[in-house]
């Protein structure tokens, strides 16, 4: 995948590109411009200062890939100047997962490669430093470790882990911290925790999980110590997102730049006003004045089967910029491939599951967690008052199921480790069919079609 995508056909990654080249000169966050429009509103945008020869050697995605634009971003030269460059919400990201990237480029400069290699080179090195705590993950889990395998081995987990975009490294972590937390490694555990909820802080309520096991109510009181040293770092491992999150929003953080439009019927305030952005605070004012409106909005994108359908074949795989479908063999696959890890993982051999205390919290942290995912999208993607969220990916929500592996309770009985190991061929078998076909079906849509 890091060789048969073209560059810049990854969802976002020409962004994530400039962020990592910016990254070589000491941009670790981005940094707000203001211009003049023409009618005297002031826009403000938010970006990096980068050499664009990264975004050059990058394939449009407002284009068709043939022959001459492989042509054109092959022949792109360094520029040696930084120039500003708008990316908005990417501005504003913890930078960490650029640095396996960033290393790549700076690797292909030293060695005189153009700006067309350095975008292999980053991909390698970020789909090796992926790989690397996967395998750590998959080795050290103790529970759920058949679901991480899945998230780890999925189409578009491969795929983003094969390019510049920190979603790879980012699942990649969620399954090791579930893992450590599975070992038992606590703190270790919260260290990748911290680090996860630092570069998303909607994924926030992951940090609910180092309170686990939770002791029974009428042990509270005995162990009201424990609980409350147990919280107090639960709020550590938020502490810094936090920091780095208000920092971004008051600093660096710019609105989405929109075509003129009214708010939307859901605005509390004057409907005739003319709006050409997001607006976070009004956005914030919306939910505040329609919360349950809001919940249903969240419920009917898996509530309705054609949303729900989208959501589930993109957490699979809509490679390229969600444009290319794999064959519906393999979505099939996968849906099989997902049950047969639960499966495994409620049947797998350990002493103890979880408690159904335990159980109860993370698949309320599974819930709570959708929700905070679809509220970040409605206050800083979606135009204001509007009765849809704009913006969720299913791709949003392959870190869950690594959370959800942890939840799953244990079953024993007669012949359980026997069906253990027929649940297991479901996504060993996916992978190795994924591994046969997706290379070959890649190349037929990027360079036959």
């Amino acid at each position: 995948m890091c060789l048969i995508t073209p560059p810049g056909l990854v969802n976002d990654e020409p962004a994530q590109m400039v962020r990592a080249e910016a990254l070589l000169h000491g941009a670790v966050i981005g940094e707000r411009q203001v211009e003049t429009t023409e009618d005297g509103r002031n826009i403000i945008s938010a970006g990096v200062r980068a050499d664009p020869a990264i975004i050059g050697a990058c394939a449009s995605a407002a284009q068709p890939f043939n022959q001459s634009v492989l042509a054109k971003i092959i022949n792109f030269r360094w520029t040696h100047k930084n120039v500003f460059i708008v990316l908005d919400p990417i501005a504003i990201y913890f930078p960490i997962f650029y640095v396996p990237p960033a290393i790549g480029i700076k690797l292909t400069q030293i060695m005189g490669g153009s700006p067309y290699q350095a975008v292999f080179a980053a991909r390698i090195a970020a789909y090796l430093f992926s790989s690397f705590i996967g395998l750590l993950a998959l080795i050290i889990a103790r529970r759920g470790q058949a679901m991480i395998f899945v998230t780890l081995a999925m189409p578009m987990t491969v795929s983003l882990a094969a390019s510049c975009d920190p979603d790879g490294p980012f699942i990649a972590m969620t399954a090791l911290a579930a893992a450590l937390i599975s070992r038992g490694m606590w703190r270790r555990g919260a260290a990748c925790l911290a680090l996860v909820i630092l570069v998303k802080p909607p994924y926030a309520l992951f940090a609910l999980a180092y309170l686990l096991p939770i002791p029974p109510v009428r042990a509270w009181i005995m162990e009201r110590r424990m609980m409350f040293r147990r919280f107090r770092e639960m709020m550590l491992i938020i502490l810094p997102a936090a920091l780095w999150f208000l920092y971004a929003m008051w600093f660096v953080a710019a609105p989405e730049i929109r075509p003129a439009y009214h708010p939307g019927p859901l605005w509390p305030g004057d409907p005739n006003i003319t709006l050409y952005a997001t607006n976070v605070a009004s956005q914030l004012r919306v939910v505040l004045a329609h919360p349950v409106q809001f919940l249903m909005m969240v419920w009917n994108d898996f509530a309705i089967k054609i949303y729900r359908t989208n959501f589930i074949d993109s957490a699979i795989g809509i490679l390229d910029w969600l444009r290319i479908r794999l064959p519906d063999t393999l979505y099939s696959l996968w849906m099989l491939a997902i049950g047969g890890a639960v499966v495994a993982d409620i049947l797998v051999d350990t002493p103890t599951g979880p408690e159904w205390r335990d159980t109860l919290m993370l698949f309320g942290i599974i819930v709570g967690t959708v929700i905070l995912i679809w509220l970040s999208q409605y206050l800083t993607w979606t135009n204001v008052g509007m009765t849809h969220i704009d913006g969720p990916q299913g791709r949003y929500l392959l870190p869950l199921l690594p959370i959800l592996g942890l939840s799953l309770p244990r079953i024993r009985f007669a012949g359980a480790a026997m069906m253990r190991r027929m649940a297991l061929t479901l996504p060993i078998f996916a992978a190795f069919v994924t591994l046969l076909i997706l290379p070959g079906w890649m190349a037929i849509k990027f360079f036959v079609n």
